[in-house]
């Protein structure tokens, strides 16, 4: 391998600002907000995709948005309540554990919506 090819072997390419994908795995709830909110890696927002582009299959986008959705949402709600996003994230956090993965995260919310219907599909802390 040539020095150049080390060299650029861990670094993850900027891709065009128009293009609507997605990360592969954020690793905080800061990262994910972020993808939703700016783009990372020079990617589009999420929050300014398209139907199209949030429905499209290809390399997994609908169902990374359609799950992600959970998360941008809950933040999106709480923001609008008042608080600051670090402030919500950290709601989150202590709600559903510090050392508790972003997958897992995702999924309790989505339970939630139906565990806790008769108060908006909520979290009774995240109210």
């Amino acid at each position: 391998m040539t020095m150049e090819g080390a060299i650029m072997k861990n670094v993850e390419p900027l891709v065009d600002n128009n293009m609507a994908t997605l990360s592969n795995s954020p690793k905080s709830l800061v990262e994910l907000w972020r993808e939703y909110k700016f783009g990372i890696s020079g990617r589009k927002p999420a929050a300014h995709f398209t139907s199209a582009e949030r429905n499209n299959r290809t390399h997994g986008i609908k169902q990374k948005y359609y799950r992600r959705k959970f998360v941008w949402d809950t933040i999106s709600r709480l923001v609008r309540s008042g608080m600051t996003v670090e402030s919500a994230i950290v709601r989150i956090r202590n709600c559903y554990g510090h050392s508790t993965s972003i997958t897992q995260i995702i999924e309790k919310i989505r339970r939630d919506r139906s565990e806790y219907k008769e108060i908006g599909g909520y979290h009774p802390n995240l109210v």
